[in-house]
């Protein structure tokens, strides 16, 4: 169990493009060859979180518009 939990990084971003950023770092690890890579899995809790917090002035004018 703990060389599993070894191999797992865990990311925190406070903003969109830091996320983003971590996204893109993620995505160079796999590389062009998904088979050759040792990322077997990524998840992405609460993608929208930042984008919903910083852009939260578009929102509402979706909401006027109606």
């Amino acid at each position: 169990m703990e060389k599993a939990l070894a191999n797992i990084q865990v990311k925190t971003s406070t903003d969109s493009k830091e996320q983003e950023s971590y996204i893109d770092q993620a995505c160079s690890c796999i590389g062009n060859s998904a088979a050759d890579s040792k990322v077997k899995l990524i998840i992405i809790d609460s993608m929208t979180f930042h984008y919903k917090s910083e852009y939260s002035e578009h929102s509402r004018l979706a909401k006027r518009a109606e």
